[in-house]
């Protein structure tokens, strides 16, 4: 990212290099490798189920997209999540691809690695509708994504933590 930002910053007048906003830096930030935890609940059970995670993430060919490569022992799949708005997702696995636009909602901005970024969408998940947030927290030490639902058709606003995905920097 540091190289990025310095053949940037050498390329570009610097009245251009300060353009880029700060959710995209704060996505391009993410460039690398990653190895932690997927926390997914378990149904029936208080305790959610753990499961070790790699992401490699990359910049698109076209600089638009960050694309990144999750791993799994039982699985992988690429995702791409745009840098600008509307903050498209595109996921690609075995049995399906989708995409979703969606609307960034709050964000905090401290650094380059200090940062939280908050996504939400609507959605319909097994016939019934649903808000779908998702927060990004990025700290020196590492990167947290927690995506939580609310149902829409009941009273209130009740978010319910969904899965969450806890990394650090992989070692060189």
């Amino acid at each position: 990212m540091t190289r990025w930002l310095l053949l940037l910053s050498l390329l570009c007048p610097p009245a251009l290099a300060q353009m880029l906003e700060p959710e995209r830096i704060a996505l391009l930030s993410l460039q690398g490798h990653w190895l932690g935890e997927w926390e997914l609940p378990t149904p029936g059970s208080d305790r959610p189920l753990v499961v070790p995670l790699v992401i490699s993430s990359t910049l698109s060919s076209d600089g638009n997209w960050l694309v990144e490569r999750l791993t799994t022992p039982a699985a992988q799949f690429n995702q791409q999540i745009e840098l600008d708005i509307p903050f498209r997702f595109a996921q690609q696995t075995s049995d399906r691809n989708f995409h979703r636009e969606r609307l960034l909602v709050a964000m905090q901005y401290l650094s380059e690695h200090s940062w939280v970024l908050v996504f939400e969408y609507s959605t319909l998940q097994l016939e019934r509708p649903v808000r779908i947030r998702q927060t990004w927290t990025r700290t020196h030490g590492g990167f947290e994504r927690v995506e939580e639902i609310d149902h829409q058709d009941d009273k209130g606003e009740n978010w319910v933590l969904r899965q969450r995905q806890r990394l650090a920097p992989a070692p060189p």
